[in-house]
């Protein structure tokens, strides 16, 4: 039987250097690839800033509509509430007509001065 024999075959000097080269690269290619990942991230973080500042202005135009809608609902309660003050007077005005064309007979009132 023969002993074994350990052999080691390194490569040559020029074959590291190879090997380093490529290594860089793709290091260095790996690089442009997160940096162009970090543009397009920090484009899509700006498009989806766009997105609230445009959803934040709708919401602004919402509440003025709402605001506006408050005031004419104000108005109209106070349109009402005139219109409820003619229904009064009207019937305040029938009801002295009545008593005075009939007031004598019914209720013996007069709305003169003694």
């Amino acid at each position: 039987m023969h002993p074994a024999k350990a052999t080691l075959c390194l490569p040559s000097p020029q074959a590291y250097g190879v090997h380093t080269n490529a290594i860089a690269k793709i290091t260095n290619g790996f690089a442009k690839v997160t940096n162009g990942f970090a543009k397009v991230t920090n484009e899509f973080t700006e498009i989806t800033n766009g997105f609230a500042e445009v959803t934040n202005a709708f919401a602004e135009i919402t509440n003025e509509f709402a605001e506006v809608t408050n005031a004419f609902a104000e108005i109209t309660n106070e349109f009402a509430e005139v219109t409820n003050e003619f229904v009064e007077v009207t019937n305040a005005l029938v009801v002295i007509a009545i008593l005075q064309i009939f007031g004598d007979e019914v209720f013996r009132i007069s709305f003169t001065p003694p």
